[in-house]
C-alpha cells in the first residue's frame, strides 16, 4: 500500500509540476518526503524548482545542497548544477561548487560549471562597460574560443575587448 502511495504522489508532482502548478507541487513534495531522496532526484529537481518559482530562492540552494551532499552519481550531480546554473544567482551557484567530490571511485567534473559561470561574468561585462572581469575568467573564455568550433566565444571576446 505505501509503495502505490508513494507511487501516486511521484505522479501527482510530476504532473503538477509539468504544468507549472508550483504551489501544488510544493504540497505533494510536503505529504509525501518519502519521494525527497536520491533515489527520486527528478523529483527533487521538480521540488527545487518550484521553490524557485515561487521565488523561495534559499529553498531552492538547500535541496541542491542536499542532493550535492547526499547524492552519489556524478551524472546527476553536475546536472543538478547545470538546473541551479539556470535558478540561483551566480554566487550561490559558486557557492554549490564546493560540493565537487575530486576523490573516490566516481569523482565529479564540474569544470563545465565553472566555464559556463565566466561565459557568463564575461557576457555581462561585454554589454556593460562599467563592468570588467578577472584575467582567469577570461583565460577560460580564450580557451573556450580555442576548443570549439563554434564562434560564439570569439565573438563574446571581440565584443568584451
Amino acid at each position: 500500500m505505501t509503495a502505490l502511495e508513494v507511487t501516486e504522489a511521484r505522479r501527482r508532482l510530476i504532473n503538477a509540476s509539468n504544468s507549472g502548478q508550483w504551489r501544488t507541487v510544493l504540497s505533494v513534495a510536503t505529504e509525501a518526503p518519502n519521494l525527497l531522496t536520491c533515489a527520486n532526484v527528478d523529483v527533487l529537481w521538480r521540488v527545487a524548482e518550484a521553490y524557485a518559482k515561487t521565488d523561495q530562492i534559499n529553498r531552492t540552494r538547500d535541496a541542491y545542497v542536499y542532493l550535492l551532499t547526499n547524492c552519489a552519481d556524478p551524472a546527476e550531480r553536475l546536472g543538478t548544477l547545470q538546473k541551479a546554473l539556470e535558478l540561483l544567482p551566480e554566487q550561490q551557484v559558486a557557492d554549490l561548487l564546493r560540493f565537487e567530490r575530486k576523490t573516490g571511485d566516481k569523482p565529479d567534473d564540474f569544470s563545465s560549471i565553472r566555464d559556463e559561470v565566466a561565459r557568463r561574468r564575461v557576457q555581462r561585462a561585454s554589454t556593460d562597460p562599467k563592468q570588467t572581469v578577472s584575467a582567469d575568467d577570461l583565460a577560460v573564455v580564450e580557451r573556450l574560443a580555442e576548443n570549439r568550433t563554434e564562434a560564439g566565444n570569439a565573438l563574446l571576446l571581440g565584443w568584451y575587448n
